[in-house]
């Protein structure tokens, strides 16, 4: 036979680790948006900022500006490398930091007046990403055993407190009515699905009590 506090803890986790499962599903989604969204607005204001300004000086032919200012952005971990060619593809600065597989380049050309005069290609790393994204992941798993393990402990407690124990003092009742012991105590429950039945075992013991002394009295007389 099946158990209602077994049943009624199974239903309740059950709902529980699913809600659970959602929040937590949502926090790593909603986490790791936010997270690209910053990346992809530092991606888009460098690959647009970085050619404007380098075009200025490389129009001027001022070489030694440009390394400076690139050398400058690069010790931004976000920049892996930057490549800089002229209109006849000739390099005017190239560096980078160790190989990084997690990364992605973006080409952009650098114009003046509306002139191509050269173009910058600019790698940028994700590691920060992939790692962040990690950590959300570990912090999402530890959300999710947190509420399964709180769900199976406070149903358990619950269905232990509420449903289990005033069956089982039901079943102490009937056992005394068996054993004829009618002067049973009610304790009181603050259930008011258990209360009709706690009423009807009263109203029982009192009937019983009652055809057991007209029954004694009988036999006393015969």
């Amino acid at each position: 036979m099946r158990s209602i506090k077994t049943i009624l803890s199974l239903s309740l986790s059950s709902i529980i680790c699913f809600v659970g499962f959602t929040t937590a599903g949502i926090y790593y989604y909603q986490s790791l948006k936010k997270e690209k969204f910053v990346i992809n607005e530092f991606v888009r204001i460098e690959s647009t900022i970085l050619p404007n300004v380098i075009s200025l000086l490389l129009w001027k032919g001022d070489l030694d500006g440009v390394r400076l200012l690139c050398r400058e952005r690069l010790k931004d971990n976000r920049i892996d490398s930057i490549k800089i060619t002229d209109d006849k593809q000739n390099v005017v600065f190239h560096a980078d930091h160790e190989n990084n597989d997690k990364s992605f380049s973006v080409l952009k050309p650098i114009l003046y007046n509306g002139k191509n005069i050269g173009t910058v290609d600019i790698t940028f790393s994700i590691s920060e990403l992939v790692d962040l994204r990690k950590n959300i992941f570990k912090i999402t798993i530890f959300i999710v055993l947190f509420v399964v393990i709180a769900a199976i402990s406070s149903v358990l407690t619950l269905t232990t407190q509420f449903v289990h124990k005033p069956f089982e003092y039901i079943s102490k009742i009937l056992l005394e009515l068996k054993n004829g012991n009618y002067e049973w105590r009610f304790q009181g429950n603050n259930l008011k699905e258990i209360q009709p039945i706690m009423d009807g075992l009263i109203a029982l013991s009192r009937e019983l009590s009652k055809r057991d002394k007209q029954i004694q009295e009988h036999t006393h007389c015969l």
